[in-house]
């Protein structure tokens, strides 16, 4: 199926609310990586943020990136893998956006994760 420029400007354009993407906005952190800053496309050593995988219940488990603007996780991919009980977050300030030329792909940020005791 091809999607035209048109099209393309306009989906990319379209704001998603956390209860779209992820299901609801309470989800399972699975892992926490850093986010590099690209420039001209290229990859350079600087951190930007993290990036935090979730599982969404919701979703059937179905696993989302979301980049956040913190430097240093509230949670390191070993804590995170050392945790015997699920660990429960939500977004604040959530926003997923579509992207891409060939084929429709899915961009997600927030604001902030937190934690849910």
């Amino acid at each position: 199926m091809n999607i035209s420029q048109e099209m393309w400007s306009v989906l990319s354009k379209v704001k998603l609310l956390p209860e779209q993407v992820l299901g609801e906005n309470k989800v399972i952190l699975v892992d926490a990586s850093p986010v590099y800053e690209y420039v001209d496309g290229d990859k350079t050593n600087k951190v930007v943020g993290t990036k935090y995988t979730v599982a969404c219940p919701k979703r059937n488990y179905e696993q989302c990136k979301v980049k956040v603007p913190d430097m240093t996780p509230i949670l390191t991919a070993e804590d995170i893998r050392s945790c015997e009980e699920p660990i429960f977050v939500t977004f604040e300030g959530f926003q997923g956006t579509c992207y891409g030329r060939d084929i429709l792909q899915l961009s997600c940020r927030a604001q902030k994760m937190c934690i849910i005791s």
